[in-house]
């Protein structure tokens, strides 16, 4: 059955349609058959898929997104250049695409007086020949200008301005109807979640509602905020997109996380009548980045860390033949992952802190300096409290260690995480958010040549 119309399929009038549950246009790969009917998918698409794109589209260009169909995403930007005698080109706004040239929207041209020459910016060089028959350029073309055509801006410029706003309603529609594909899939009947439609037709687009709905993340436990801090660093998949689809009695929430970045707890219904629920959902949002270097093991520790981290099967192999083996699942790594990898890391990172803490003599031991700093910079950033528990109170570390984590993002009767964020001052959201977007230029090491303007 459509979870927009509500009918039933029928193979003639109601056909199923293939729904990425994650758009297509940031690399989803999660598809539902049995979800939208293909009038509804194509409606679905035009009315909130293409804005949300676009929306997004400040990110996406970062990375290599693998879509099943479609160009690669591009996006407006604005630009810092290097030399002022070019500064007319910062009024201007440009095209940043996924290879990282800059081409401008539109013919400009830019005259130096002392060099004799007039340099055309634009976006083909088709396109510049033909406005070089413009009767300026002509004319300083008469009076023995030399005329340069450029595609490329990128050589001019210092640094790129990209705007992204995570609270417009194009982008919380799109983690909206994320949330509602991701729930139909798991059996969410449409009585549970009527309110967030506009009758059969489309998903609801009234802002206030939508804020109501879709609200941002804000990491509320220990373990989140070290979990956050430079995430880059210990996240393997990073970046990645994920879905946790959650209940609480008659609440049903979707946490979303596009890109490692982009993070919403979507309330979807607080009438459920479903079973107790929780589904998560992991992958990989951009290509797999492969580099054999990387995982060529130069130590049997490194052959040992890189098999378990590949489940890359030794017993009774030798070494060659699993270095080869390593190389060949590192080739044809899945984009979907096991979701509780996330749990498992989270544990993991507690743990090493926590038995770290208890070590008196670290000096030799560089890995623990760095969990330690970071932990200090989730508690400086984010407000971490377990350190200062760890120096009054050192059974903590034991509970620590004994603790499975399965509550991550989710929270406890006593903690309910999307309870907790409305608790939160929207100063410090704004500056978490400012935070990992810095943290994303960081992990694809553009925080130089890239800026962020949040709205």
């Amino acid at each position: 059955m459509c979870y927009l119309c509500d009918k039933p399929f029928d193979g003639v009038i109601v056909k199923k349609h293939d729904e990425h549950v994650i758009q297509n246009a940031i690399g989803g790969k999660l598809i539902g058959s049995d979800i939208l009917c293909q009038s509804c998918g194509g409606r679905l698409g035009t009315q909130v898929d293409s804005y949300f794109a676009q929306a997004i589209s400040g990110i996406a260009v970062l990375f290599d997104v693998p879509r099943d169909r479609g160009k690669a995403p591009i996006t407006n930007a604005q630009v810092v250049v290097k030399d002022k005698e070019n500064s007319l080109l910062e009024s201007d706004i440009f095209l940043l695409n996924s290879d990282f040239s800059v081409t401008p929207v539109k013919p400009i041209y830019l005259k130096h007086e002392v060099a004799k020459t007039v340099t055309v910016f634009a976006p083909k060089a088709k396109t510049a020949k033909q406005y070089m028959q413009s009767k300026d350029l002509i004319n300083l073309k008469s009076q023995d200008y030399e005329i340069i055509i450029c595609t490329n801006v990128a050589e001019y410029i210092q640094k790129i301005i990209l705007k992204v706003d995570t609270t417009s309603t194009a982008l919380l529609r799109g983690m909206l109807k994320i949330s509602i594909g991701f729930a139909s899939l798991h059996g969410v009947k449409r009585a549970d979640i009527n309110h967030l439609f506009i009758g059969v037709d489309d998903l609801i687009n009234d802002e206030s509602t939508l804020r109501t709905i879709v609200f941002p993340y804000y990491p509320t436990t220990d373990e989140e905020m070290l979990y956050e801090t430079e995430k880059s660093l210990h996240e393997d998949w990073f970046p990645n997109h994920q879905i946790y689809l959650f209940s609480n009695g008659c609440d049903l929430f979707c946490y979303v996380e596009l890109f490692g970045t982009i993070q919403k707890y979507v309330h979807l219904s607080y009438r459920y009548s479903g079973p107790a629920i929780k589904e998560k959902y992991l992958q990989k949002s951009d290509t797999w980045d492969f580099n054999e270097t990387g995982f060529l093991a130069r130590t049997f520790s490194d052959l040992d860390l890189l098999a378990r981290q590949l489940d890359v099967e030794t017993k009774d192999m030798q070494w060659q033949d699993i270095q080869k083996k390593i190389f060949h699942q590192a080739r044809i790594r899945a984009y979907s992952l096991d979701a509780d990898s996330q749990v498992e890391k989270v544990r993991k990172l507690m743990g090493s802190v926590a038995m770290f803490s208890m070590i008196n003599n670290l000096d030799r031991i560089e890995v623990a300096h760095q969990l330690l700093s970071r932990a200090n910079k989730a508690k400086i950033l984010l407000g971490m409290k377990w350190l200062e528990e760890l120096k009054t109170d050192p059974m903590a570390a034991m509970r620590i260690i004994r603790d499975d984590f399965t509550s991550f993002r989710i929270g406890t009767p006593t903690h309910f995480c999307p309870d907790e964020v409305r608790k939160v001052s929207a100063d410090n959201v704004k500056k978490y958010v400012t935070y990992k977007f810095y943290d994303l230029l960081c992990s694809c090491g553009k925080e130089d040549s890239l800026h962020y303007e949040l709205a």
